[in-house]
């Protein structure tokens, strides 16, 4: 069994300007505490406001190359997605080879599609509860890069799309990750050896810009390089989601129409 990231979950920062005064209290009063705690309560409190907001929209840019002697070269994917609390949430995945995803959920209603211009077709129907639940659970999958962090550090202040923020960087810690999938190296099944020797071998960074006034996060960043082991092709990725539109009036696509 091999583990691997999944593609579908698979664009710039502005000049840095001089510092407001409320960026400069705040900075102020994060210097004054342990960078790790600072760099980590700042993440944390992030992630609850940003799932916490009645609606946001990000964007997703990524790459990553092969794994396995099967896979492309390279593969690349673009995404964009409207989430609405309360009511639903509509996302878009391109990739490679014209490759397509689209995914509508409205009240309960699970919709997807395969081109632009295809045929939904209807999945699920399990009302507003589920609707919901749905939404919250896909919305804080969009922040999980957060957890597993190590040697967390707030680097300083930038501008970012022109809104001052914060950044802060890491390193996910892929022993732990490693060791929570396959349940401790002991327990590695001869086929997922590869996969797990590969994981803790490797290497992944993250870096976070989070408002300096509203305390939301604006974007967040991973890169990283896997070496080759057994048949486990050494191997580099990159992605980046950016959120905006925080608690505004964000419109769902209308709902489809299915034969």
């Amino acid at each position: 069994m091999s583990i691997r990231y999944s593609r579908l979950l698979l664009l710039s920062a502005g000049a840095v300007v001089l510092v407001t005064a409320l960026a400069l209290s705040a900075w102020l009063m994060l210097a004054n505490r342990s960078p790790d705690v600072s760099a980590q309560e700042l993440l944390e409190q992030a992630r609850s406001k940003n799932t916490t907001a009645e609606s946001y929209r990000y964007t997703f840019d990524g790459w990553q190359t092969a794994q396995t002697e099967s896979d492309l070269a390279r593969y690349e994917s673009h995404g964009e997605a409207t989430f609405v609390f309360g009511e639903g949430f509509h996302v878009i995945v391109r990739g490679e080879h014209d490759g397509y995803s689209e995914t509508l959920l409205l009240d309960g209603k699970h919709y997807s599609r395969r081109s632009p211009d295809g045929e939904w077709k209807q999945t699920v129907d399990g009302g507003r509860f589920y609707s919901n639940a749905e939404v919250k659970s896909s919305s804080d999958g969009a922040f999980s890069t957060i957890d597993g962090l190590i040697d967390r550090r707030v680097v300083g202040t930038e501008t970012l799309n022109g809104v001052q923020v914060i950044k802060v960087t890491g390193q996910h810690d892929l022993v732990e990750r490693a060791n929570a999938i396959w349940n401790g190296p002991d327990n590695v099944d001869p086929g997922s050896r590869d996969s797990y020797n590969q994981m803790v071998a490797g290497r992944e960074d993250f870096t976070g810009w989070i408002g300096v006034e509203d305390g939301m996060l604006y974007a967040q960043e991973v890169s990283g390089s896997y070496p080759a082991a057994g048949e486990m092709l050494a191997m580099t990725f990159w992605h980046r989601y950016e959120f905006s539109y925080f608690s505004e009036k964000l419109n769902l696509p209308a709902e489809p129409f299915v034969l």
